[in-house]
């Protein structure tokens, strides 16, 4: 079953945090640097299979920590999005399949906040969606790991 931010806070150490922004048809991910201070965005794919094998190799590839999967909730009243159902599932799968620790991250507001970063026509943000949820999570990781003493 995926985790709070806070359990994750009080069982890992430092390492690279990936997250994801789901969307129907595309993905974003992105990653922190090895000390979780900043996110980056990484790269977009395909919503499907492509995104699973994906996730696989970048965890192994780049030692993955955790993944921080964004929560669409609806913005003015809070309620989870239709989307939600779909990254519960993934994210649950991904639990079971290979016990990573993975967290749901309030997502609101991302995809806004992103529409204004300079960008040539047609680019993709998810990415830059990914790496604005992942840094909301770090800062609160980080307070959370500065509360705890470690």
């Amino acid at each position: 079953m995926p985790k709070t931010l806070e359990d994750i806070a009080t069982h890992l150490g430092s390492g690279p945090f990936l997250g994801m922004d789901w969307g129907k048809r595309r993905v974003g991910l992105a990653i922190s640097d090895a000390d979780n201070q900043v996110a980056m965005p990484l790269c977009v794919v395909d919503a499907g299979g492509a995104l699973r094998t994906t996730l696989i190799t970048l965890w192994e590839e780049r030692k993955i920590k955790a993944l921080v999967m964004g929560w669409p909730l609806h913005a003015d009243y809070g309620k989870e999005s239709d989307l939600c159902p779909a990254i519960s599932r993934l994210g649950h799968r991904l639990v079971d399949d290979h016990g990573w620790p993975i967290c749901f991250w309030d997502e609101r507001f991302s995809s806004q906040a992103v529409l204004h970063f300079p960008q040539k026509k047609g680019t993709e943000l998810h990415h830059h969606a990914a790496a604005f949820i992942l840094q909301g999570a770090l800062h609160r990781w980080q307070h959370l790991r500065s509360l705890i003493g470690t």
